[in-house]
């Protein structure tokens, strides 16, 4: 299996900054949401996913400061595909520098709100890596 994963790099805004001059800690939770939609805009699955997709566990760590206009890459992989939920993990490093923080984020499928329910096989798919459609 070859889990899907996907990089982008952001550069730390002023207002992205809080009273201490390093990087609020809710930025490192938006760019793993932006990282979550990049990877499933890259797999086809975008269209169907959000709005389905609640958190169901959260968990970040931060390891070095970010300064503003410091230069950012994250990368964002699927490492496991449940039944009914899949789990990502996530990397934030300094280009061309240390590692500054990360985490995990798990998410079921709910395409109706209500409990959640096991993957559509082809969403299953395209998760999983075993999707061999070209998603374009």
């Amino acid at each position: 299996m070859n889990l899907p994963s996907v990089s982008l790099r952001r550069r730390l805004q002023w207002m992205d900054t809080d009273a201490a001059d390093r990087w609020h800690h809710a930025v490192l939770i938006r760019w793993a949401e932006e990282g979550e939609a990049e990877l499933h805009r890259a797999i086809g699955v975008i269209d169907e996913t959000f709005g389905a997709t609640p958190r169901v566990a959260l968990s970040l760590d931060y390891s070095a400061p970010v300064r503003f206009d410091d230069e950012v890459e994250i990368t964002f992989a699927v490492t496991r595909v449940g039944r009914t939920s899949v789990t990502y993990a996530f990397e934030a490093t300094l280009v061309d520098g240390p590692r500054v923080g990360g985490g995990e984020v798990v998410t079921v499928w709910s395409p109706d709100g209500a409990a959640p329910r096991p993957w559509p096989d082809h969403l299953r798919a395209a998760l999983d890596g075993t999707d061999d459609r070209d998603p374009d």
